[in-house]
């Protein structure tokens, strides 16, 4: 539910922004957008907890679906060294993804709101 909060959010801060700007209302613009500042930082920080929540379902469902697997195939219920591949090379990418996350949100706070 939050990345459709995030979504019609900053959908309707655009629509407003910029029917704003193109009526001529600078001014208009200017304070709309000094108004929906919170909302900004809400819908931000939705689309972040939407983020979170992919990653662990899909790291859930990837775990769930593994272990199933073997169960089925396998009596010791033990990952296969498929399984445990495809689990480690998952959990090293979703590091990297968020190790890269990290970097753009940290440029951002340096460079765009310092």
């Amino acid at each position: 539910m939050s990345g459709v909060f995030t979504a019609i959010l900053f959908q309707l801060l655009t629509i407003y922004g910029k029917t704003a700007l193109g009526m001529g209302n600078d001014g208009g613009y200017i304070a709309f957008k000094s108004a929906s500042r919170m909302f900004r930082i809400w819908g931000f920080r939705s689309f972040l907890v939407e983020m979170t929540a992919f990653v662990v379902s899909f790291m859930s469902h990837l775990y769930n679906t593994l272990w199933d697997n073997a169960r089925q195939h396998d009596s010791k219920s033990a990952l296969t060294t498929t399984g445990k591949l495809i689990m480690s090379g998952s959990i090293i990418l979703m590091l990297s993804g968020l190790s890269c996350v990290r970097a753009v949100l940290n440029l951002a706070s340096q460079l765009v709101f310092h």
